[in-house]
């Protein structure tokens, strides 16, 4: 008989920081909790998810709450599980998951930007500060034994400040609000756009919530942050791209598929805004052959803003104190509905 709680993981172990491994130093002393892996940390190959899946299958038979950490399950195998109530995910997207269909198994779903938000916000000023102060022009330039002159020449060789700048978010979830508070430092104007009222934040940190056009005539930096879905695929396109200051920056930690990136690198090359740095493209990971890897005005980073030693400790806790909540008939904290 297997457990009623799972740890499903891909094979993470080549990492420095592999996550399985430090769930299970973390787990609740009071939990038992099956850990198992489903193969090579492969993030694209749906035999092998499937294969994986259907090797574990008896282990994972009995589980009530199963812990996802970058596996994605199918309807289909969710229907092989007839005791599952509670998927929990380590991270804070939850595209490629069928939220209506498994809403309608009655399994509830959890996501964990709480838990992620300070890593990803820290990331996005990050972000900003290399696009704005050249520093993998500057870094670059150092190592080669060219000092500055990479960071200082080309037609982007302006060293920028964001004091006094406006900021445009969009979407001021748990990660964009974070983002807002780590910019007052700045002194800055921050305006936001979401399809939620957020009258306490408004409040607490002085900033505006603006249509989505006119966020974007007025931003000089503009930072994503929201799910990705039907409604938000291609989000920034030729015509976002337009409507954007032609000195203005483009931030992306959320999803790759959240902008058009041929529409980004037109806008890039044409000059049409100033710069982009990403966290996220729209394929993952990103071909060495990419455009956006040639462009002297865009920064990109591997998926990397979430992966702090801190906040997959957090990721770690909340997805066990949450699965404990479910296993003693409370309701869990952070679902996902469609």
């Amino acid at each position: 008989m297997g457990e009623k709680l799972v740890f499903y993981s891909k094979n993470d172990k080549g990492r420095t920081l592999s996550r399985s491994d430090r769930a299970k130093e973390l787990c609740l002393d009071d939990l038992r909790c099956e850990f198992l892996f489903s193969g090579e940390e492969d993030y694209s190959n749906s035999a092998k998810i499937r294969d994986g899946f259907e090797k574990n299958l008896e282990k994972m038979i009995d589980a009530e709450v199963i812990i996802c950490n970058g596996e994605l399950l199918s309807i289909e195998m969710l229907k092989k599980l007839p005791n599952l109530r509670h998927i929990q995910l380590l991270s804070a997207g939850f595209d490629g998951w069928d939220i209506d269909a498994i809403n309608d198994l009655n399994i509830n779903i959890c996501g964990n930007s709480p838990a992620i938000s300070n890593s990803v916000a820290e990331h996005t000023i990050a972000l900003i500060m290399t696009l704005y102060k050249r520093l993998s022009q500057a870094v670059e330039g150092v190592k080669s034994g060219e000092w500055m002159k990479k960071a200082i020449t080309g037609p982007y060789g302006n060293v920028r400040e964001i004091t006094g700048k406006n900021i445009g978010i969009v979407g001021l979830g748990n990660i964009g609000s974070k983002v807002a508070k780590l910019l007052k430092g700045f002194d800055v104007n921050i305006f936001y756009n979401d399809i939620k009222e957020f009258s306490n934040f408004e409040d607490e940190l002085n900033i505006k919530k603006l249509s989505f056009e006119e966020l974007l005539k007025i931003s000089d930096i503009v930072s994503v942050h929201v799910p990705l879905s039907d409604e938000t695929k291609s989000m920034f396109s030729a015509k976002e791209f337009g409507l954007m200051k032609k000195d203005s920056i483009f931030i992306n930690t959320c999803r790759g598929p959240v902008h058009d990136e041929q529409a980004l690198i037109n806008a890039l090359k044409t000059d049409e805004i100033l710069g982009a740095a990403l966290d996220v493209t729209e394929i993952e990971p990103i071909s060495k052959n990419s455009d956006l890897l040639k462009l002297d005005n865009c920064v990109v980073t591997p998926h990397l803003a979430g992966s702090s030693r801190e906040s997959v400790d957090r990721r770690i806790m909340f997805a066990f104190e949450n699965a404990n909540k479910t296993l003693n008939g409370i309701q869990p904290e952070n679902l996902i509905f469609s």
